[in-house]
Formats: C-alpha cells, structure tokens, sequence
C-alpha cells in the first residue's frame, strides 16, 4: 500500500515537471522561431536593396551545376524569372553570348580549381532580344560532399561598356586626326623646303659661273 502511495502521489507531481517542461520548450522554440523570422527579413530587405541579382550557384565534384537561389531582381536585368533560374540553371546559362562561352568557363573551372574569388564580365541575352552586360562576382565555400557554393551577385554594367566603347571610339579616332595632322605637316612643310631648296641651288651655280 505504501508504495502504491507513493506512486500515486508521485504522478501528478512527474506530470506537472512535463508540463512545466513543455511549455518551456515551446516557449523556446517560438523565441527561435520569430528571431528566424526576423533574420529571414532582415535578408530580404537587403537583398531587395541590393541593386543587382543575389545568387548561390552550386557546382558538384562531377559537373553538375545549380542555382539553387536567385533573387527577383534577375526579371529587371534578363526579363527572366528566378523560379526558372532555380529550376534550370540552364535558363540563364544558355542565355550568355557566344563569343563569351569559353571566357565563362575558363573563369569558372578556375575558380574551382583555385578556390578562389570569381569575377566575371559577360553578354546575357535579354528576353526582349538585346544583349546585356552584366558583371558577376561571387566567393566559392567547400561544402561536406566536395561540391562547391558560390555565394553572390550579378550587375548590369552595361553602361559601363557602352562608355568605355565610345571612349575607344574617340581614343581611335584622336589618334586618327593625330595621324592625319603629322601627315599634313610632313607635307606641308616638304613643300615650303623644296623652293628654298632650289633658289638656294641657282644661286650657288650662279656664283660658280660669275653670272650675275
């Protein structure tokens, strides 16, 4: 009977530690759970800030390649959708200019090889049919299956191009004038020379000759 007792005593008592323990793990698991929130938004906020693409692309030890995230922002660069992006890597990776192909690669299996930062400027084909300069710049983690995550961003920087390429232009062309310019003098002052040249040549057979 007395130990009976006990038991019967000891039960509520074992059921209100589970209850007290409970609800302090719920109480903790609300608490991780609105600070996961809140981290999620803070991510948000500044990807939405970020005035390009944030991306994590992932290559495996065989080749194989994702985008297993891509922001929004890659509709205003490509008029493409992320959801596609993240469904296909090939959506946008088939989108880059041909002439362009081998540079990508070269910069990406170099970047595996090494470990190192990727930096990477590239014509994109737009979905209106234009092409797109954008800049991609991103830094590769290892992870645990030997694979590696970029973690980064895509910038137009087609602008940028079209400036440095009007500069070329006019650096060419100023080089050109330039040209032209030194010719004309060479010219010119050929031609001043050669009458000189001449009087000068009648004079001294004149003093020669003793004609005055």
């Amino acid at each position: 009977r007395n130990v009976t007792g006990v038991q019967t005593c000891a039960l509520p008592i074992l059921e209100q530690v589970l209850a007290d323990l409970n609800v302090k793990l719920e109480s903790r698991v609300q608490e991780r759970t609105q600070l996961l929130k809140e981290s999620q938004q803070r991510f948000q906020n500044l990807v939405e800030n970020v005035p390009g693409a944030v991306y994590q692309f992932t290559m495996s030890a065989t080749g194989e390649r994702r985008v297993i995230y891509m922001s929004d922002y890659i509709t205003q660069l490509l008029g493409i959708k992320a959801a596609d992006i993240e469904a296909d890597a090939e959506v946008i990776l088939s989108r880059i200019h041909p002439l362009d192909q081998d540079s990508f690669e070269q910069s990406v299996a170099e970047s595996w090889r090494e470990k190192k930062r990727w930096k990477w400027d590239g014509r994109f084909l737009h979905q209106d049919g234009s092409y797109r300069w954008l800049r991609g710049i991103s830094r590769p983690v290892e992870q645990p299956d030997q694979s590696l995550l970029w973690d980064g961003i895509l910038v137009d920087i087609t602008d940028r191009k079209s400036a440095e390429a009007n500069m070329d232009i006019a650096l060419q062309q100023q080089r050109q004038l330039n040209e032209i310019k030194s010719q004309l003098i060479t010219t010119m002052s050929h031609e001043f020379r050669t009458p000189l040249r001449s009087e000068e040549h009648t004079s001294e057979l004149q003093s020669r000759f003793g004609i005055s």
